[in-house]
């Protein structure tokens, strides 16, 4: 008895969490195989949306696990799952190499009407957050995930992996853990499994809630600069991309670098560069030499 009343309470929570933030039209979830992407489809499915599920298998150990686990899912909900094979390139972060190629896989696979949904929770969020603060992130690494970026929806951000794991089980949903996720030598499972439940203990029980906090109170401002920084134009031909040099040398610091950012992302396929790159790019336009980038960029 008391379980089903905990899961009428915690099915309730999630879902009014999540409806907040469901875009209108047909959705595709990611299914990964894991707790949080299956509460995402059955939140979906419990909305009564027009959805269905894509899970990228990236021909890794785990992956049939994974698989058959994202189909059981899906089955069990009702709803079609279709699965794209991928082979992450060799790279120095085999987890970015296979992001990477998951997203283009996923994205390629919509259709122009269709949104995608993630399940990142808010505990991915904290993690994220911690990431780019050990790497020397600027404002805009502050804030995280976000929680739209184009057609890619993340509708589970205020809702915590605990939170997912106890729902999919109480759900009766098959999902599995992916033992990848054990492996301490890679970064974000040492921040998850290591680093946060040490600084909980050590300094502040609600540290991963006050990493959230801090991205929720700067969104506002990031909001109002990245608007100013979209009124610049960048003109993109090829693999040259062009900027008014004369206008970004009178703007503040924090609005020329969202320019330069913006460009870093069109000549490195989504990566917004370094602080490094971003200042080197601004003391050209403000009348340094020519300078050349990593991966032969050169600036001028």
């Amino acid at each position: 008895m008391a379980g089903s009343r905990r899961l009428t309470d915690l099915s309730e929570e999630v879902v009014a969490l999540v409806r907040k933030h469901m875009p209108d039209g047909r959705l595709v979830v990611a299914l990964s195989g894991g707790a949080d992407s299956a509460v995402c489809a059955w939140a979906a499915v419990r909305l009564g949306t027009n959805v269905r599920a894509v899970h990228v298998d990236h021909g890794w150990p785990a992956s049939p696990a994974l698989r058959k686990a994202s189909l059981a899912v899906a089955g069990q909900l009702g709803i079609d799952c279709r699965v794209m094979e991928t082979q992450p390139p060799i790279g120095p972060s085999p987890e970015g190499q296979a992001r990477l190629v998951r997203y283009e896989a996923l994205e390629d696979g919509m259709a122009d009407d269709e949104w995608l949904l993630t399940g990142h929770t808010r505990d991915d969020q904290a993690e994220t957050i911690l990431g780019h603060i050990l790497r020397g992130t600027g404002a805009g690494g502050l804030l995280g995930i976000p929680r739209r970026r184009g057609r890619i929806v993340r509708p589970l951000l205020d809702v915590s992996r605990a939170e997912t794991r106890e729902l999919a089980a109480l759900l009766g949903l098959p999902w599995i853990d992916d033992p990848t996720n054990l492996d301490t030598s890679l970064r974000r499972n040492a921040l998850r499994r290591e680093v946060i439940p040490y600084l909980e203990t050590r300094f502040n029980p609600a540290f991963r809630t006050a990493l959230v906090r801090l991205a929720s109170s700067l969104e506002e401002d990031e909001q109002l600069l990245e608007a100013a920084g979209q009124a610049v134009p960048v003109e993109i031909a090829g693999p040259t991309v062009r900027l008014p040099a004369p206008l970004l040398a009178t703007l503040p610091g924090p609005v020329a670098a969202r320019v330069v950012r913006r460009a870093l992302r069109a000549v490195h396929d989504g990566y917004p560069g370094s602080s490094a790159e971003v200042a080197a790019i601004l003391a050209v336009v403000r009348g340094g030499p020519p300078t050349e980038l990593a991966g032969s960029v050169r600036v001028h």
